[in-house]
């Protein structure tokens, strides 16, 4: 069959505006930075008065001969969007934000500016990655990309690889762009950001904090941090060491690696809401101070099981009643639920009253499905 003459012109017209790009750019004409920092200005970062966000960004250093493997580049603005070219004045290559994979929040910003207005920007741009990691530092973010890392090739690339696999050994938060603008402003939650400090080249996740309405509300410390991911129903696996009592008696101590998961149950009983949260933990015990065999004593399993549900119990009873009177508003994660459940439309002010005001229980269930004998 023989192609009219029109079409196969079309077709050709096609095929060479397909295969290239009228204002196209080569790639070596520009700087992929992967880390971002957020800070308050201090007054000698100001080039005009009224600056008054630091911006930093972390990029590849491909030239031979560098010391460093990473440069850092950072300018003030009264505006984020207005720090681009000022930057872009100090840097030979224009940088492209697509691929930027951790924002770090300076504290000050955290505690005294807007979060949600700096990250404005970054949730416009359709090229942002939707995994882009948050995490607030202890101190300021613009040190931390400057700074170096002990062990490691530099601190860049070591922020990454801390942020994406913390989960995977620690019940640490881990939250993305995406995850953090989905609960602040449609599940009207607080979100739990990791919270890290760096001193004298180490890099330490130290604990998280919640943000409401773009500021840090509360700062929680290692084991707080613990049982508000299990509260939250953020997925993650870690080690707990705790006693095993037999009445009031401590008989034995162990190290388990367990993982978490969580069920919500959601009921209005007229004037308040009844919020039922289970906390499930499984996992191998992979320690113990006592060298009696666990097959020889299936008990001992089972008073290990008994001991940490009434450790994990307790402490998140006592969480509950921080967020109920201190914190209030939703640290847990339930405002999702209670939304499903119920058919009036609810504010964020209604949300944060219903959880004050809610009678929330918190069951924990933990079942060792055997023994490792991993350190």
């Amino acid at each position: 069959m023989k192609l009219n003459k029109a079409l196969l012109m079309v077709i050709l017209a096609a095929a060479l505006i397909l295969t290239g790009c009228w204002d196209h750019k080569e790639l070596d004409e520009l700087m992929i930075p992967f880390t971002a920092s957020f800070d308050l200005t201090v007054p000698e970062e100001k080039e005009y008065p009224d600056d008054r966000y630091l911006i930093g960004l972390t990029y590849p250093a491909f030239y031979e001969g560098m010391k460093e493997k990473n440069n850092v580049a950072a300018a003030a603005g009264y505006l984020v969007g207005e720090t681009r070219s000022r930057r872009n004045a100090r840097v030979g290559e224009p940088l492209t934000t697509g691929q930027i994979e951790v924002v770090l929040l300076g504290n000050e910003l955290a505690k005294k500016g807007d979060i949600n207005e700096v990250l404005d920007i970054l949730t416009r741009n359709p090229s942002t990655r939707a995994s882009l990691f948050l995490a607030v530092v202890d101190g300021r973010g613009i040190d931390v990309l400057k700074g170096n890392v002990n062990y490691y090739p530099d601190s860049d690339e070591y922020i990454r690889s801390l942020l994406r696999n913390i989960n995977k050994t620690n019940f640490y938060p881990y939250i993305s762009l995406f995850e953090y603008n989905r609960e602040a402003f449609s599940d009207y939650a607080a979100p739990l950001i990791p919270y890290m400090s760096y001193r004298n080249g180490d890099i330490i996740l130290a604990g998280s904090c919640y943000i409401n309405e773009g500021k840090k509300i509360a700062h929680l410390g290692r084991a707080e941090t613990e049982i508000a991911v299990m509260l939250k129903g953020i997925k993650g696996s870690g080690t707990l060491s705790f006693p095993i009592k037999q009445g009031d008696e401590i008989i034995d101590s162990i190290s388990a690696v367990l993982t978490n998961k969580r069920k919500v149950k959601v009921k209005n009983e007229g004037d308040y809401y009844r919020i039922d949260i289970t906390i499930k933990l499984t996992g191998e015990v992979v320690e113990h101070s006592k060298q009696v065999p666990f097959e020889d004593g299936k008990d001992i399993l089972e008073l290990g099981e008994k001991s940490l549900e009434e450790i994990i119990k307790r402490r998140a009873e006592a969480f509950v009643e921080r967020t109920q009177k201190e914190i209030k508003t939703d640290t847990l994660g339930v405002a999702k639920y209670i939304k499903a459940f119920t058919r009036w439309k609810l504010s964020k002010a209604d949300i944060d009253e219903i959880i004050q005001n809610a009678r929330i229980n918190v069951n924990v269930e933990v079942k060792f499905t055997d023994t490792g004998g991993e350190m």
